[in-house]
């Protein structure tokens, strides 16, 4: 059997945001920089799971964030 390809998924965000504050919150780093505990949350659960969850910041505004799981 061949191994299958991880899971990705892409979320848009289209709301202005701090961008330092999400890479903290990526990252790791002091979560008190963060306005909750949504992103840290959300990291921690999909690392658990051996994912990794990224972040873009297009020109035009907002985060672009990729979940990506092993399957």
């Amino acid at each position: 059997m061949l191994p299958q390809a991880p899971l990705s998924v892409l979320l848009v965000d289209d709301r202005p945001g701090n961008v330092l504050a999400l890479e903290a919150a990526l990252a790791g780093v002091d979560c008190n920089l963060v306005r909750g505990l949504g992103l840290h949350i959300s990291r921690e659960i999909v690392r658990l799971h051996g994912g990794k969850i990224t972040v873009a910041f297009p020109a035009d505004s907002g985060s672009l964030f990729t979940v990506r799981l092993p399957r």
